[in-house]
């Protein structure tokens, strides 16, 4: 099922949540991680075919972590959303969207110390 709440993330980014008043952050902490339908498509092609790689919801339920942008289409790390003071990490500054690539990239992000 796919979470129709506010785009907290893209709140998140304008002001992160070290800088929200304590209310605020109760209350985010209550609606816990945002899990948007998203719309991401990407068309790839290899041996001569076509196909489409699509995002699927089941993706929240492998990686607990894992949320993401309505408003961005992009997928996030909601725990590094909460925690992380600086934007270096693709995860928190501009969120995912390559498809090809996210099963490599959440591996990488599980992996590092981030």
């Amino acid at each position: 099922m796919c979470d129709t709440n506010l785009d907290v993330v893209s709140s998140l980014l304008e002001t992160p949540f070290f800088e929200l008043d304590d209310d605020t952050k109760d209350e985010i902490l209550i609606r816990g991680r945002p899990t948007p339908c998203l719309g991401i498509s990407q068309l790839d092609k290899k041996l001569g075919q076509v196909f489409s790689r699509n995002f699927k919801t089941d993706w929240y339920d492998g990686h607990p972590w894992l949320c993401g942008s309505s408003q961005k289409q992009r997928l996030f790390c909601w725990p590094c959303l909460l925690l992380t003071k600086t934007k270096n990490n693709l995860w928190v500054s501009q969120g995912v969207v390559d498809l090809k690539n996210l099963s490599a990239c959440i591996k990488k992000h599980e992996l590092s110390k981030e």
